[in-house]
Formats: C-alpha cells, sequence, structure tokens
C-alpha cells in the first residue's frame, strides 16, 4: 500500500431519478476501478453506493459533509444523468469547496454541453477514468488546478471558456489494474434471493461500429484483453474473498478470441474455480467448440445480442450480423445441453440462453 496521501474522495453512485426505473443486480465495476486504483496510490477513498442503501439526496448530503471530501467523483448513463445532476446540485450547495467530477457515457459524448448547462459540475471525465481520475487527485493533493490543461481525457471551464483537453489514450496493459475493490460496496444489499453475483471485466474496447452502442467510444475500437492467467487469478480472489454465489462477465464480446476464452476456461477448471458464471457475445462471434468449452466451465448463461429478426433493420444497424448466423448460433448453444430457459429480452433485441448443471 503506498504512503497515505492528504485528497479525500468519494465516488458516488447517485440515487436512482424518480421518473425512471433503474435495477443494479451488481455492483458498480467502474466505480470499484476507480476506487481500487485510488487507494492503490495512497488516497482515502469512499464510495457512496446510494441504490442499494436507500440514500435520498438528503441522506447524501449528510454524508458529503460528514466526509468532507477534496473530490467527488459521480458517475452515471444517460438514465441516470438527471439524478447526477441532482447529486451535484445537492453537494455543491451544502459544500461548496469539494471539486464535482462526472463520468460515464452520457458525459463523454455530451461533455460541453453538460458544462455549458449545469453550473454545479467543474469537469467532466470522458472515456476511461482511472489513469484521468488519478492524475485530477494528484493535482488537488498539490493544490495545483492551474494546470488542469496538462490532464488528457477532460473538458472544463476555465475564465469562463469551456477547455477540451486532448483525448487520453486507452490503457494497453489491463493486467497492470488492481482487481476491482468491492470492499467498499455494501455487497450485503447486491443479494437476490440470497444470492451474490459479483462483475468481472475480462477485456475493454470493441472492434465492431453497431450505429446505437457507445463501446467504441467510451474504450476504444481496438480490443485489449487481460492475460488468462490474470483473469483467473481475479476470479479466485473474489471467491475467497467475497463468497459470491456466482460471476457475470460484462465484456462486450466475452468470445471475441476464442483461443484466450479456451484458456480461461481451462484455467477455471483446473484451479476448480467451482462457481457459475455468464457473459454476453456476438452470434458472429461464437462457435460450437467455444461454447462447449464455455459450458464445460460452468457457464450458466449465455446472451446473444441479437438486436433484430429483421436483415434490414440488421443492416440500418450497421450490425454486421445476419438473421442466419442468428438462428446458427442459438442452435448450436441450445445444442449443448437441457436448456434451463430461453427468453427474449427488450423485444429480441438480446436472445439469454440459460443451461442446467447438475
Amino acid at each position: 500500500m503506498a504512503e497515505r496521501k492528504s485528497a479525500k474522495i468519494a465516488l458516488v453512485n447517485p440515487p436512482p431519478p424518480l421518473e425512471a426505473f433503474v435495477h443494479y443486480q451488481n455492483p458498480l465495476i467502474g466505480l470499484a476501478y476507480m476506487a481500487a486504483v485510488l487507494e492503490k496510490n495512497g488516497y482515502e477513498v469512499t464510495v457512496v453506493d446510494c441504490p442499494p442503501l436507500n440514500m435520498t439526496y438528503e441522506g447524501l448530503k449528510r454524508k458529503i459533509l460528514r466526509l468532507e471530501p477534496d473530490i467527488v467523483g459521480i458517475t452515471s448513463v444517460t438514465v441516470t444523468f438527471s439524478s447526477a445532476i441532482q447529486a451535484a446540485r445537492v453537494i455543491k450547495e451544502s459544500y461548496p469547496q469539494t471539486l464535482i467530477v462526472l463520468g460515464g457515457p452520457h458525459v463523454t459524448v455530451m461533455d460541453e454541453q453538460t458544462l455549458s448547462e449545469q453550473p454545479e459540475v467543474d469537469i467532466v471525465v470522458r472515456g476511461e477514468g482511472e489513469q484521468t481520475m488519478l492524475e485530477l487527485v494528484d493535482l488537488t493533493s498539490k493544490s495545483n488546478l492551474k494546470n488542469l490543461g496538462e490532464v488528457a481525457g477532460i473538458t472544463f471551464r476555465e475564465n469562463g471558456e469551456i477547455i477540451r483537453t486532448q483525448d487520453r489514450p486507452f490503457i494497453q496493459d489491463l493486467d497492470e489494474l488492481p482487481y476491482p475493490a468491492y470492499k467498499f460496496f455494501p455487497l450485503r444489499r447486491y443479494r437476490r434471493f440470497g444470492k451474490l453475483i459479483l462483475p468481472i471485466i475480462t477485456s475493454r474496447g470493441c472492434s465492431f461500429n453497431c450505429s446505437f452502442c457507445l463501446a467504441p467510444r467510451m474504450a476504444g475500437k481496438k480490443f485489449r484483453a487481460r492475460s488468462p492467467k490474470n483473469v483467473v487469478d481475479e476470479l479466485e480472489m473474489l471467491r475467497d474473498v467475497y463468497e459470491p454465489d456466482a460471476f457475470t462477465f460484462h465484456d462486450e464480446t466475452f468470445t471475441h478470441d476464442k483461443k484466450r476464452v479456451f484458456k480461461i476456461c481451462e484455467e477455471m477448471k483446473n484451479r476448480n474455480i467451482g462457481l457459475p458464471w455468464d457473459c454476453s457475445t456476438r452470434v458472429d462471434q461464437v462457435s460450437k467448440d467455444v461454447l462447449v468449452k464455455m459450458r464445460a466451465a460452468k457457464c450458466q448463461l449465455v446472451s446473444f445480442g441479437v438486436e433484430s429478426g429483421s436483415q434490414e433493420i440488421l443492416n440500418a444497424m450497421r450490425k454486421g450480423t445476419t438473421v442466419s448466423q442468428n438462428e446458427t448460433a442459438i442452435m448450436w448453444a441450445r445444442a449443448q445441453g437441457k436448456v434451463k430457459y430461453m427468453f427474449n429480452y427488450r423485444e429480441t433485441a438480446i436472445i439469454k440462453i440459460r443451461w442446467e448443471h447438475s
């Protein structure tokens, strides 16, 4: 552990917006990575995870006043953007000296608009946030915010003008990142019917070009992957430290590199990880043999982003797949043993197939 430094950071998952249904099945892996990186570098970190705690904006305000953080980082997607702004407003009004930083897909795209319309937000972090946030915290720790222009991947105000620094290069060696720090989350609140499912992400980036998806904007078009050993080391640690009942792989396309999937599955079996897991992928990125391997390693559910049963719509989405590929992938998955259930999610956008395991 690095020497403890002066700046204090609160990372906030805001209360869900009243006008939208938001259901969190797992702790947010992005905040968990951020907390791990900051803690590794000697900073005092607190995660304020409002939804599972049923924490209101008033409760969030009281928590921030007790913590007295130098920086508050707030995450959001489009559906939670309004709640992130409300959280920022409440915090800024009650504790104006703190620096409020927003991150996530929505503000990555709408960074300048966010700063021009939301005075309570000081800085937007675009794209991958771990290294960017660390540099911001380092500057705050040194009381050196005059050098914000040197931090790649942010948008901020200076003398009434909105400044957008150069994009930050994506992290190439993902094995160098510390494992997500789930110890900062109220994990008992994430148990559903007594079960805890922990997320893991083994790769970043998406080389496909679907018109509806922000993944390439957030994590780049180049597929970057962790080594199989590093992945299974984390699975082993998560199992032994947090005692989950299952894992969920949050990769955009888990089976993009089939040889790597084979190695991960073999390593899981060799080390007797022993817990069920699920993943998501594309119908043109699976094969019969990789599905066999996954099921043998206790994969219990695979989700295919089929998007539509109409070739015309698939073409309009620039999905790069065919209806025939959709049918073939589903057929291969159903052939791997007894299917517990198969269902459509969001009107056929996603097909999920769950296998029974003895």
